[in-house]
């Protein structure tokens, strides 16, 4: 295919196609027609391609544009709050058990140190029997502590003798 040199008057082949042309246009296209055989080709193919766009379906761009739903933003999935429901729950749930526990432990401390009754044997200087007050003993800290043995006094030994001692102490 070759390509006409006058672009202005193949430029007015589409409006020619269409009769959007007044009469002195008209005339000097078609006397160009009539000479340029790329001008020619360039309307026939103008002329199939305008054929096939009226047997192709009409698109209703308005009703198009119509149909498509408003924009929304999209919805949060809600497995991602789950979790957090279930970490709350469990914070609160352990907060609670830990207030409790405290507040049990502050109740055996305050009837371990109450002073209790204890009874008195008479006394060689002959005092009367009777009964004392005296504290409690302190509860373990911990059950480690409670099942701990009693504590074992510590004895430090004397350095080991050197040989002249163990001489002198045997007599030779």
């Amino acid at each position: 295919m070759i390509d006409c040199p006058n672009g202005e008057l193949r430029d007015l082949l589409p409006d020619y196609l269409h009769d959007r042309l007044d009469a002195s246009n008209r005339a000097s296209v078609e006397r160009h027609l009539a000479t340029c055989t790329a001008c020619q080709d360039e309307l026939a193919l103008l002329r199939d391609l305008r054929g096939t766009l009226h047997r192709a379906p009409r698109i209703d761009v308005a009703a198009v544009a119509a149909a498509i739903p408003a924009y929304r933003p999209a919805a949060r999935e809600r497995r991602a709050t789950g979790w957090r429901v279930a970490a709350a729950i469990a914070a609160i749930a352990i907060g609670g058990a830990s207030i409790t526990l405290l507040r049990h432990g502050e109740r055996i401390q305050q009837t371990a140190q109450a002073p209790i009754a204890v009874p008195t044997t008479q006394t060689p200087t002959g005092s009367p029997t009777g009964m004392t007050q005296q504290p409690a003993q302190q509860p373990p800290a911990s059950p480690r502590e409670a099942a701990a043995p009693a504590a074992v006094p510590v004895v430090k030994s004397a350095p080991a003798p050197s040989g002249e001692e163990l001489a002198m102490a045997a007599g030779t």
